[in-house]
C-alpha cells in the first residue's frame, strides 16, 4: 500500500490511524486540520481505504494551492472487521510471509459483508521436482550456461556460479525470486544471519519452472548482480551428479582493480 520505503510500514500507519476515528467520524473544519493525516498515514493510504470500502470520505472545495480538501473521514463496517483482524500483528504492522497459504482463512470474519462468499481457491502444495536444472547466468555481456542435479543445494548452485566467471569465495551472497504467489523469497549465505539458507536448500524445493529468473547478489560492498534464468528441467542423469559448466560465452568482468591498473590512472 502506498510507497515502499517506508521505517515503519503503510499497513502499521493504517492501524494506527483507526482508533483516532471516532465513531462519529473525524472532521476537519480547516485546512489545517488535515494535515495530519497529510502525513501519518499519508493522503495516498487514505485514499486506498476508501477505495476498498474500509473508510468514506467527504471532500470539501479545494482552494488554490493547497490540493486535496478533505472535510471528514468516517470508518466503514468493512473496514472495522477487516482492521479488527490485523490489530494482533502489533506495533510494527507486519506480516510474516507464509509459505502454507491458506486461502478462506478470513471467511467466518468477512462473511457477514460478501453472503455469496461460497468457495475458496484451493492450490495444490508443490513438492519437490526431480531433474537435472538448465540455468543460464549473465552478467554484463557474458553468460555461463550450468547444469545442476535437483539434489544439490543453492549452494552449490552459488559456488559452480563464482567458478564459472572467475569470482573468489570470500564475500556473502542472497539469491532473490518471485514464488507463484508474486512474494519475493530470499534465501542466503549459510553465515547471514536469516534463515533461509542456502546450504539448506535443495534446487528442485524452489518450485520453479522453466522461464523462471532468480537474481544472485554477490559481495554486498560491490554488489556483483547475476541474472540467472532456469531455462528447462531436464530427465534425471546418472552421469551429472554435481554441478557442470556446459557453455561459456564472452568475457567475465574483472572482480578487483589491479595495483598496475591503479597506477595507471
Amino acid at each position: 500500500m502506498g510507497e515502499h520505503q517506508d521505517s515503519f510500514g503503510n499497513l502499521f500507519r493504517c492501524i494506527q490511524l483507526w482508533p483516532r476515528v471516532p465513531d462519529k467520524g473525524l472532521k476537519f473544519p480547516k485546512y489545517e486540520d488535515q494535515h495530519n493525516i497529510s502525513y501519518y498515514p499519508g493522503l495516498h493510504n487514505i485514499a486506498l481505504l476508501e477505495l476498498f470500502g474500509l473508510l468514506s470520505i467527504k471532500q470539501g472545495k479545494p482552494q488554490e494551492g493547497k490540493g486535496w480538501r478533505i472535510t471528514s473521514l468516517q470508518r466503514l463496517p468493512f473496514g472495522d472487521a477487516l482492521l479488527q483482524l490485523l490489530f494482533p500483528l502489533g506495533i510494527r504492522g507486519e506480516l510474516q510471509d507464509d509459505v502454507n497459504v491458506n486461502f478462506g482463512k478470513l471467511q467466518s470474519h468477512l462473511q457477514p459483508f460478501f453472503p455469496e462468499w461460497e468457495h475458496n481457491l484451493f492450490v495444490l502444495q508443490q513438492g519437490f521436482t526431480e531433474g537435472i536444472y538448465i540455468f543460464k547466468v549473465s552478467i554484463s555481456h557474458a553468460w555461463r550456461r550450468i547444469a545442476i542435479p535437483a539434489k544439490k543445494t543453492l549452494g552449490w548452485l552459488a559456488e559452480t556460479i563464482l567458478d564459472a566467471f572467475d569470482f573468489d569465495y570470500d564475500h556473502l551472497y542472497e539469491f532473490s525470486y518471485k514464488d507463484r504467489f508474486g512474494r519475493i523469497i530470499k534465501i542466503g549465505h549459510p553465515y547471514m544471519e536469516t534463515p533461509p539458507f542456502a546450504d539448506q536448500v535443495q534446487i528442485g524445493d524452489l518450485s520453479l519452472e522453466a522461464g523462471a529468473k532468480m537474481t544472485y547478489l554477490y559481495d554486498f560492498g560491490d554488489n556483483w548482480k547475476f541474472d540467472v534464468q532456469l531455462e528447462a528441467i531436464n530427465q534425471p542423469d546418472n552421469k551429472i551428479k554435481k554441478p557442470k559448466i556446459l557453455e561459456v560465452h564472452g568475457n567475465a568482468p574483472q572482480q578487483y582493480w589491479s595495483e598496475d591498473e591503479n597506477e595507471g590512472e
